[in-house]
């Protein structure tokens, strides 16, 4: 008898992380109208060759989820800086945890995306809807220096013509192309 009441009091417990982590992530969503969709592993090679990081580039991730494509931008370069924002608490704690060896060089905030700091930015990586990408086109062409180099997974700029655009062999519904523009 103690046995299964400490049988549900586990499964009980279990219930209850599962609820909260995803109340905490469907929180990000509806804060910012993007839900948290993983970069695909497959896509990172892709994600970074197209990014062409420099010693001296300071990475900027918009919704930068669980950290993957941070992570892999350090590890790519032993010189270059990446900063995420990410408004939900699971992928951002997951991505505070992916980064910490690298607490020097990186930095992630808890805030809007639309809220960004964006002045010392060379690159920006976005996984994001295209009525955010709409939101963001007149934040970027206000804000961002000329020669600013953006990587966008799947979705374009309504305005904007990318100068490359990159098809990445998968045999799954997401992340299938990477679209390159200089802002």
């Amino acid at each position: 008898m103690i046995f299964l009441l400490m049988l549900l009091i586990i499964l009980l417990i279990f219930l209850c992380i599962v609820l909260v982590t995803m109340t905490l992530s469907v929180y990000g969503w509806l804060i910012t109208s993007a839900p948290f969709v993983p970069v695909k592993n497959h896509a990172l090679k892709y994600i970074i060759d197209a990014l062409e990081l420099q010693d001296t580039s300071v990475l900027c991730d918009l919704g930068s989820g669980e950290g993957k494509v941070l992570l892999a931008a350090l590890e790519s370069n032993p010189h270059v800086h990446v900063r995420g924002y990410e408004i939900g608490p699971v992928p951002r704690m997951l991505s505070l945890f992916r980064l910490r060896k690298y607490r020097h060089r990186s930095k992630i905030y808890n805030r809007d995306l639309f809220k960004a700091e964006l002045s010392d930015v060379t690159h920006i990586f976005l996984y994001l809807y295209p009525s955010v990408l709409q939101k963001l086109e007149p934040i970027f062409d206000s804000q961002l220096h000329q020669g600013v180099r953006v990587v966008t997974c799947d979705f374009t700029f309504p305005n904007k013509k990318p100068i490359s655009v990159i098809d990445m062999p998968h045999q799954g519904k997401l992340a299938k192309k990477l679209y390159v523009y200089i802002w």
